[in-house]
């Protein structure tokens, strides 16, 4: 075994100063152009038309109807009722019992053993032959020189021309398939018979004797009483209220609206468009570069001795003890 330093990647975490860009508000002023409306009153005159009431008196003639009340005779029919007693004969429907045999028919069950049929599920092994490919290769060694470009131990360049041939340990692949039995299940299903009870309700006829209430038909006589209505003419007198024209002569007032004119001022307001200058204040976000420590990982390569075996042609190098090319190897 020989020690050898190789480098290993180690990750640490060192404090180091970054730039942190941070924004602060401020406060700054300009100048904006603000258009205003600018209000201009002015005077104006118009003639302008209205309307009075004005009360008028005109005569007028106005039929007039006034009642006149006189006596009349009214014929008018009255309905007298008058009351008779008559005779007259009805049926009269008087309950009898008496027993009935009736039949009725009544569901009896039995009980009754049948055959029938029904599918099983079973598992079933099977065996199948399948085909399988199994390595039979070897191992074996094989001759590698030095200076053929593989890599052995790091010494290709030094053992160049004094080292021995090298062998190393290869595997040889044989791919040989065979037959093979396997053992499987499957799901089978069959039908097979069974036996099972079945209740099955029979009709069945019985006699009973059941009460039945029959109605039977009497003819009785009776007396009712009859209300007619006679017709009768009767006389009688009634005030009668008569409407007579009567033509009048009176004093109508009525209103009449007469238009006048007349002389009006008024103010009219236009507006002027005029522009100012005004100031304001706004805020921005100024930025501002500041330096903050933080915690980065950073990946170093640290050197480690480690013990790895010796390589093979430093045992037989002839010229190692001499001090030859392969002393380089050796150490």
């Amino acid at each position: 075994m020989v020690e050898k330093v190789v480098l290993v990647p180690e990750v640490v975490n060192e404090r180091r100063m970054v730039d942190v860009t941070t924004y602060r508000e401020e406060v700054r002023e300009r100048v904006v152009p603000v258009q205003r409306l600018v209000p201009k009153v002015e005077r104006k005159s118009r003639e302008v038309t209205y309307y009075e009431w004005q009360e008028r008196v005109r005569d007028v003639e106005v039929t007039v109807m006034r009642p006149v009340m006189r006596t009349v005779d009214v014929r008018y029919t009255v309905c007298v009722p008058r009351t008779e007693v008559r005779q007259g004969v009805r049926t009269v429907h008087r309950p009898v019992m008496e027993q009935v045999e009736q039949e009725y028919t009544v569901m009896v069950p039995q009980t009754e053993r049948r055959q029938g049929k029904r599918l099983v599920g079973r598992c079933v092994p099977v065996v199948r032959r399948s085909v399988v490919c199994e390595d039979h290769g070897h191992w074996e060694q094989q001759a590698v020189a030095c200076g053929s470009g593989v890599p052995m131990n790091g010494c290709a360049s030094a053992c160049a021309t004094s080292c021995a041939p090298v062998t190393r340990c290869v595997w040889v692949p044989n791919i040989v398939q065979r037959e093979i039995e396997v053992t499987c299940y499957e799901w089978q299903t069959s039908e097979e018979p069974f036996e099972y009870d079945e209740v099955v309700c029979r009709p069945e006829q019985r006699r009973c004797r059941v009460p039945v209430c029959r109605l039977e038909a009497h003819e009785e006589p009776f007396e009712y009483s009859v209300t007619t209505l006679v017709r009768e003419e009767r006389v009688c007198q009634k005030q009668v209220c008569d409407w007579e024209p009567t033509v009048e002569r009176r004093q109508c007032v009525e209103r009449v609206c007469v238009p006048r004119t007349r002389m009006e001022e008024f103010d009219v307001t236009t507006y002027e468009c005029v522009t100012e200058e005004v100031r304001e204040q706004y805020k921005v976000c100024v930025p501002e570069v500041t330096q903050r420590e933080i915690d980065v990982p950073v990946c170093r390569m640290v050197e480690r001795r480690i013990q790895v075996p010796a390589p093979s042609c430093c045992a037989a190098a002839p010229t190692c003890a001499g001090g030859g090319p392969a002393v380089g190897c050796c150490r």
